[in-house]
């Protein structure tokens, strides 16, 4: 992709294309965990939209910037790209895959606040919208979200629906990206169940899996799982080296998970001071985070 890119700055090509390049290399960044580079090829998408009048191209990218933003946990930014993106979105004509996505995103963000009534009326437009595209591939990803959200509320029984919903509308050749947060989310309700071995396969799995195709923040999210899993299994030096396979740097998205795993590891240990350290750090993220978030 980055040689594509060089092509464009010494050849005439139309702006679509070195949008489309452009957002091809920033998800490329993204999935490597690199949100801050992903986040300038977004906003260089964002502003040649504006300058070539390309509507559907402005949305995707202040879609995208939300996402990166998200990636971050800097949640009132997300907010802001994806509210923006919504509005153009639902005021341009054929819109209304982009407004879904939008729709979407802005359910994961109101769920890291833990609104969560807000959150599934915000996943139930998504899915009105989906259904009236059509798009199976955007209806699979908001069931995986809602799968999650269910876990989180402690309905197993839904959260089980939707994973094997989202596994039918993926189909045989789902992307790689889909198939690893299936397996994560099984790897978590086998985890609710007491099915430990399944749990630890399918976490595993879906570890490996990430690491081959470089999808960092993934493969973070299941090993932290994993971490967890062997925690509460009583083994804290399976954990320990589980979170030492954690590739640097954390992803913002789970660093405060990780780092309160990492302090219940070692205080488990025996590492009592360790532990406060690793405590303190939440405690500084934590506060660095809300005072993010009253800037916006």
């Amino acid at each position: 992709a980055r040689g594509s890119l060089d092509v464009i700055g010494s050849e005439e090509t139309s702006a679509q294309l070195q949008i489309q390049l452009q957002n091809t290399l920033g998800n490329i960044e993204l999935e490597r965990g690199n949100s801050s580079t992903a986040s300038k090829l977004f906003e260089l998408n964002c502003n040649l939209a504006r300058e070539n009048g390309l509507p559907d191209e402005e949305i995707r990218s202040l879609t995208q910037l939300g996402l990166a933003s998200l990636h971050e946990n800097s949640l009132a930014e997300a907010e802001r790209f994806e509210r923006q993106a919504l509005a153009k979105a639902e005021t341009t004509l054929g819109r209304h895959r982009r407004a879904g996505i939008c729709l979407q995103h802005l359910a994961v963000i109101t769920e890291r606040r833990s609104n969560f009534a807000e959150a599934l009326a915000l996943y139930q437009r998504a899915v009105g919208t989906f259904k009236k595209t059509g798009h199976r591939t955007h209806l699979a990803w908001t069931a995986i979200d809602l799968g999650k959200l269910y876990l989180e509320l402690g309905e197993v029984n839904r959260a089980r629906a939707m994973v094997r919903l989202a596994e039918r509308l993926g189909g045989t050749d789902a992307a790689a990206a889909l198939t690893i947060n299936c397996d994560i989310l099984h790897g978590r309700l086998a985890m609710q169940d007491s099915r430990f071995a399944e749990a630890r396969e399918r976490l595993r799995r879906s570890a490996n899996e990430a690491k081959t195709v470089r999808q960092q923040e993934r493969q973070s999210r299941a090993l932290w799982h994993l971490a967890q899993l062997e925690l509460e299994l009583g083994d804290a030096q399976a954990a320990q080296q589980t979170l030492n396979e954690i590739p640097a740097p954390l992803p913002n998205s789970l660093r405060a998970g990780i780092l309160l795993t990492q302090a219940n590891v070692l205080r488990d240990a025996g590492h009592g001071d360790k532990a406060r350290q690793r405590y303190g750090e939440l405690l500084e993220f934590s506060d660095a985070t809300e005072s993010r978030e009253h800037q916006w």
